[in-house]
């Protein structure tokens, strides 16, 4: 009975942590682009307190943006449902005009 709910609790924690991807585009972004930037973000405590600085796009691409992509990954979803929630690592990828 104690392996059951053992493998039980590692399938819900597999299954209930998310992956995302979100691309944001501006006029002519492409699906399929160069990275000029790629940088980590970290939000703590059910995403409520950033835990690094945040993004200005202006200073990261002072010319303009072409394409922004937030993602997290499989992993980052285990450590967030591993930490209850206390710690969101999200990449940060941005193509500059």
């Amino acid at each position: 009975m104690k392996n059951i709910i053992v493998l039980l609790s590692i399938l819900v924690v597999i299954f209930a942590s998310s992956c995302q991807t979100i691309y944001v585009h501006n006029g002519k972004g492409d699906f399929e682009y160069e990275v000029d930037v790629k940088e980590y973000h970290h939000n703590a405590i059910f995403g409520f307190v950033e835990a690094s600085e945040s993004k200005n796009i202006q200073e990261v691409c002072p010319n303009n943006w072409r394409t922004i992509k937030t993602e997290t990954t499989f992993l980052g979803g285990i450590l967030n449902i591993v930490t209850v929630f206390l710690w969101n690592p999200e990449s940060f990828e941005a193509q500059c005009d």
